[in-house]
């Protein structure tokens, strides 16, 4: 055996680079926590689309009456609960994207090429779970989304701070813009009035179509997914995830997601977080209520209010 030969044998076999879970000696248990917490959360509202047709989500009155439990459960859910929790998981998925590259450029291995493979399976299931099983499926949004901000990953904290603040403003401006039109434009408000009253029309033939076979209610699916994927998120939801997305990976730098601050600071945020988002959230539901699920009100100012409740009631749910 030569020397070359010898000094070939002895070198170390190159590492296996492997795209796994995170190792439970790498895993941060606040941020598992709080993942599951905001899964229930996101639960408690989703609910309410597995159980009813699609447009009483928005405008609730269109599929029962609001009184009695049935009010107390929708007002509690409109006040603690929806788009908070949505908003709490949209923060988590990109600290989780941090995390996992912090690991990856630690150890000297790619991170795009990894990061890229799991969101394309991950566009790959909520396709499959939007268009086959739910309209509502939300990994489809998540996994575009991640495919853009991943490139922010690197940013200082403050950055991405700001950077996802004014994409969240971005994201409420389509909101903003109904709400203006239906408040200074009748036609504006009675053609919102109208599409949603062509979909209340059809609102017995959904229930019947569920009530059936899978393939009876395949097309309700196909256009609602679709209606989604082609026009609500490139218009409200990628503005809004991308920038929630961003605000994670600064609370994550901040090392305000991994409990590692003092207790008197996540008690000061419960606190003011929920002083300022339960008593709006109220608010919002009252609104809701006094004006009987108007879409004039409901797709535009009721909307916009819901959009920016959520933020300050997430960061009392996260402390």
């Amino acid at each position: 055996m030569t020397e070359d030969q010898e000094i070939i044998d002895s070198d170390p076999a190159p590492e296996r680079i492997t795209a796994g879970p995170t190792l439970d000696s790498e895993r941060i248990d606040s941020l598992d926590i709080l993942r599951g917490f905001a899964l229930l959360g996101i639960l408690i509202m989703n609910i309410q689309s597995f159980s009813m047709p699609s447009v009483a989500y928005f405008f609730p009155e269109y599929f029962g009456a609001l009184d009695g439990l049935n009010g107390l459960v929708w007002h509690l859910g409109h006040v603690f609960v929806e788009l908070k929790f949505q908003t709490m998981f949209c923060i988590m998925f990109g600290a989780g994207i941090v995390l996992m590259s912090e690991h990856r450029d630690a150890s000297g291995k790619p991170v795009l090429s990894v990061h890229y493979r799991r969101m394309s399976l991950l566009l790959a299931v909520g396709l499959i779970h939007a268009y086959l099983i739910w309209y509502g499926d939300i990994l489809t949004l998540y996994a575009i989304c991640g495919m853009f901000v991943v490139w922010c990953r690197k940013w200082q904290p403050r950055t991405l701070a700001i950077v996802g603040s004014i994409l969240i403003l971005v994201g409420s401006v389509f909101f903003a813009l109904l709400a203006i039109g239906a408040n200074y434009s009748e036609e504006v408000a009675d053609g919102m009035r109208q599409g949603i009253a062509s979909t209340e029309d059809g609102l017995q033939d959904e229930v019947e179509a569920y009530l059936g076979t899978w393939i009876d209610h395949l097309p309700f699916r196909a256009i609602e997914a679709a209606g989604i994927h082609f026009f609500v998120f490139p218009f409200m939801f990628f503005w809004r995830l991308c920038g929630l997305m961003c605000i994670g990976m600064a609370l994550y730098k901040w090392k305000i997601l991994s409990a590692k601050r003092s207790p008197k600071f996540y008690l000061i945020t419960v606190i003011i977080g929920g002083a300022i988002g339960i008593p709006l959230s109220h608010l919002s539901a009252i609104s809701i209520i006094q004006h009987e699920s108007d879409p004039a009100y409901v797709l535009g100012l009721g909307s916009l209010k819901s959009y920016y409740t959520s933020l300050p009631m997430a960061a009392m749910w996260i402390s």
